[in-house]
């Protein structure tokens, strides 16, 4: 969008006439007169991020938008002259355009990629694959075809139910566009200076906002009857203290290591799944037994700490609820329209009573993040901090007690 400018005489006073300064299809900023009509008092300061009276407000909107036209033409010439000199390139064989079949490869070629942990991988590969599919379906071939408008399409086509009524959530969708915009970003994928069309596009558009659904902590009692509840299966009732006393999420407990235990200095770390982020977590008294335990009947080759769970996840993860059903009964609640249900008490229940009851102890946020990963306390607050009327009547009781 180009911006209007005023300007003065010598002696200060405004000229009476809106100007339009925008850059030409040569990379030239450019400043010309504009044919509309100057109306009313301009603000004193002669600045237009200052209100004028009301004619020169409404003669500055139609100033804009013959500004904006201006814009738009040298753009589009712009445009003219990056395609005149493609086909010259395709006619002498010399194709240097980026393909949109090429953009998985350019991304997972960054050295950022590997950093990510596996399943931030598939997932990027996976939203630059279903982009490309789109793309070849539509019979688009180089990334210059991709216009802002395309780019929209997409957009509101993730936010779209399928016929199953299923569809991506808001942040969903956001998490699908980041690789793609990143892909457009990059170097020599579109001419310098135009413009990404997955940058500031309207994903709001897409899908509404929605109710975030965050697990329940649990309280003293709560967890002790889902301990007793759990000892049916002494594996099951492992990994659920694990969890209460690490705030560790399912799959990485399940994917627990010995090598990443050490029983001598009483600690272990873990390298977040989600996030590639290394924790380093010391074991408290009735973890550092728990494990003890385990590791004096382990079999001489056995890796894993929990070698079941980690062999027969969903079985595992399957008896995990069964307690939690059995404990609690169904707390499933409505988390938006075309979603399932959401379980406000499960396993990740148990990463949220860590995190809550470590806050109302009086950890800082930089402490629980040393456990958790977390590198924003926005997320920890919105997501985790849930401390409930019991354990802030027990920290209430026990600051009494004290006095």
């Amino acid at each position: 969008m180009a911006s209007l400018t005023l300007r003065t005489t010598r002696i200060g006073s405004i000229v009476q006439r809106f100007y339009c300064k925008f850059t030409d299809e040569k990379g030239t900023v450019r400043v010309v007169a504009l044919t509309t009509k100057f109306e009313g008092t301009p603000p004193a300061s002669g600045r237009l991020r200052d209100p004028g009276d009301a004619k020169f407000e409404k003669a500055r909107h139609a100033a804009q938008l013959e500004a904006n036209a201006f814009a738009e033409k040298a753009r589009d010439r712009k445009i003219h002259i990056y395609a005149m000199r493609k086909l010259v390139e395709l006619r002498q064989g010399a194709i240097t355009e980026t393909r949109i079949a090429d953009l998985p490869k350019l991304v997972m070629s960054e050295p950022n990629f590997a950093l990510l942990s596996k399943q931030r991988q598939d997932s990027k590969r996976i939203s630059l694959a279903d982009f490309c599919a789109w793309c070849a379906s539509r019979h688009l071939v180089f990334a210059t075809e991709v216009s802002r408008a395309l780019a929209t399409e997409y957009i509101r086509l993730l936010g779209a139910a399928d016929s199953k009524g299923r569809a991506y959530s808001r942040g969903s969708i956001k998490d699908r566009l980041t690789p793609l915009r990143t892909a457009f970003g990059m170097r020599g994928v579109l001419p310098d200076d135009a413009a990404n069309p997955f940058v500031n596009n309207a994903t709001a558009t897409a899908r509404a906002p929605e109710p975030t659904v965050s697990r329940t902590p649990l309280s003293r009692e709560e967890e002790k009857r889902l301990l007793e509840n759990a000892k049916q299966h002494r594996q099951t009732h492992d990994i659920i203290l694990t969890a209460l006393h690490t705030g560790q999420r399912r799959g990485d407990i399940f994917g627990l290591r010995w090598e990443n235990v050490d029983l001598q200095k009483k600690a272990m770390h873990v390298r977040q799944s989600k996030t590639g982020a290394v924790v380093w977590l010391p074991l408290s008294r009735e973890l550092f037994e728990v494990l003890s335990r385990i590791y004096s009947k382990k079999q001489r080759d056995e890796a894993h700490v929990f070698p079941e769970a980690a062999s027969h996840k969903h079985r595992a993860g399957a008896r995990i609820d069964a307690v939690f059903r059995e404990t609690f009964g169904t707390t499933s609640v409505d988390s938006g329209k075309n979603k399932r249900a959401a379980n406000t008490r499960g396993m990740h229940s148990l990463r949220t009573t860590f995190i809550s009851r470590r806050l109302t102890e009086g950890w800082t946020i930089e402490q629980v993040s040393l456990f958790t990963g977390h590198s924003s306390a926005q997320v920890v607050y919105k997501h985790y901090h849930k401390a409930s009327a019991l354990d802030l009547r027990d920290k209430l009781e026990e600051s009494l007690a004290k006095k």
